[in-house]
């Protein structure tokens, strides 16, 4: 069902321009099970070519590993002295001397497991975890068609970020993340971050802080979304601040109904009776339908300021998904 459009502000670059918004409501549309999950318009699909990235960054990891893991073994026996290698000095056995074999030889097993999982998912890509997390909406190609389907429609599909490129230094590592008309998503080397729109019940900003080398300063900040969905789990898209601003404005415009913000009541609810904070969505829901476009307007304002400026702060990294 669409909901009257209105305008909000862009105030990210300080100008007066207006970007309009339209609201969704309600997941794919039409029926994916006739749908080629691996191409689109003759061409592989995203998700089908990320997967097959993915794969090869697994042989590329395994070949890495078993360099290093395997390489001392050929060329250097006499590291493993403190193991009964035959070594070329004597003396007694340091500490590091079992540890640097050990280091070695969980490396060299690491490249095996590594190989052996990038034949499995070579074999049987729906082993893939980008499948396994989408199987979570559904047969998980029939899903991948349906979000494909939606990334092919450029005039829908909102990219915020920019793709990381090869051999250039970058302070932000995150890929990025692709607003559809029913799906948010975002690639990792070995992941995929996705929420359906009509799932999510409330966003707000996190800050996770973490520990760097860099001289004058101990501690950086890493943005995210946090995104909570009707199953209970959260799920975290990371960028720029920019970014993270941005993909807060494009998912409250669509769902102008979700809660947003910090709010130590809704935590606690989220904990023990989550019913009552998808009632309380619900009845914004009803609300917001309700209300005329200027109303509508002064809400969205409200939600994503909130949003943007009530971040939570925590140390190490994000949890993974369904946590």
């Amino acid at each position: 069902m669409r909901i009257p459009h209105g305008r909000l502000p862009d105030k990210e670059n300080g100008a007066a321009e207006n970007r309009a918004f339209i609201v969704l409501n309600g997941g794919a549309e039409g029926n994916p099970s006739g749908y080629n999950a691996g191409e689109v318009n003759g061409g592989p699909t995203m998700i089908a070519r990320k997967v097959r990235i993915s794969i090869l960054k697994l042989y590329v990891l395994a070949l890495g590993l078993a360099l290093v893991g395997f390489g001392p073994m050929v060329q250097s026996p006499h590291l493993y002295r403190a193991y009964g290698a035959h070594a070329v000095w004597s003396g007694p056995v340091r500490w590091y001397e079992y540890v640097v074999p050990a280091i070695l030889t969980g490396m060299a097993l690491a490249s095996v497991a590594t190989f052996a999982w990038a034949v499995v998912v070579t074999v049987r890509p729906s082993w893939h975890l980008t499948y396994r997390r989408l199987a979570a909406f559904g047969p998980p190609y029939e899903v991948a068609a349906a979000i494909d389907k939606e990334l092919a429609d450029k005039g829908e599909v909102v990219q915020i970020g920019r793709a990381l490129r090869a051999f250039r230094l970058s302070n932000d590592l995150h890929q990025p993340t692709f607003v559809t008309r029913s799906w948010a998503l975002q690639f990792t080397d070995f992941r995929l971050h996705v929420v359906r729109l009509e799932d999510v019940v409330w966003v707000r900003k996190a800050l996770f802080w973490s520990a760097t080398a860099d001289s004058g300063a101990s501690w950086r900040a890493n943005y995210f979304v946090e995104v909570k969905v009707r199953k209970g789990s959260t799920v975290y898209f990371g960028g720029r601040e920019a970014d993270v601003d941005r993909l807060l404005f494009e998912l409250i415009s669509r769902q102008p109904w979700v809660l947003s913000g910090a709010n130590e009541r809704w935590d606690e609810l989220w904990r023990i009776d989550q019913g009552q904070v998808f009632e309380r969505v619900e009845a914004q829901r009803e609300q917001v339908q309700a209300q005329r476009p200027e109303e509508r307007r002064a809400s969205l304002e409200e939600k994503v300021s909130r949003a943007r400026t009530e971040a939570i702060e925590r140390k190490g990294r994000p949890p993974r998904e369904g946590r």
